[in-house]
């Protein structure tokens, strides 16, 4: 059995799409971009739920449901991108592989690929179920049997994959 430190090693690679061993250094920048992105995304999450909270009041439950849903995507994807500008800044992942090794590395991108895929797929479909619900669009027997959804969380899976391999893959320089 892994222990604890292992798994929350293997956790951080994969997340921040780490090819190789993690080094002290790297750890310590990427907890503390890790630390700054939560700040941010507490403190814009509080207020912003605030405002949400006083202009729901005279809205329609649609409207409320949209605009929650805005806002955590801006939050998510606000957060993301500062993440992935801190570390291109800093080089904390650029990795100089061998040419040799480029299809092994093109292997492990696309690995890494399909596990975002795996990950995003069911996220998005619980979303859409959620939505759904909270607006009182659809029962939930009518939202199991409709096609467009799990489609459109396959849709969202792929592009998450896709956005995956691609930044990975783009980091790279090969060297002879």
């Amino acid at each position: 059995m892994k222990s604890h430190n292992q798994i929350d090693v293997q956790l951080v690679k994969w997340f921040y799409g780490i090819p190789g061993p993690l080094d002290e250094y790297v750890r310590q920048q990427i907890d503390r971009i890790g630390n700054h992105a939560f700040i941010f995304l507490w403190t814009y999450t509080f207020f912003a739920n605030l405002v949400i909270l006083g202009f729901a009041i005279g809205a329609s439950k649609t409207v409320f449901v949209w605009t929650v849903v805005i806002n955590e995507l801006i939050t998510i994807l606000g957060v993301w991108q500062y993440t992935v500008f801190e570390i291109s800044r800093k080089h904390l992942l650029d990795a100089e592989i061998k040419a040799a090794g480029a299809r092994q590395n093109h292997r492990w991108a696309f690995y890494q690929a399909l596990k975002s895929l795996v990950v995003a797929t069911p996220i998005a479909y619980f979303i859409y179920f959620a939505m759904n619900l909270a607006m009182g669009t659809e029962t939930v027997s009518s939202f199991l049997l409709t096609l467009n959804y799990p489609v459109l969380s396959i849709a969202w899976g792929l592009a998450a994959g896709f956005i995956t391999y691609f930044g990975r893959v783009m980091r790279t320089r090969y060297i002879k």
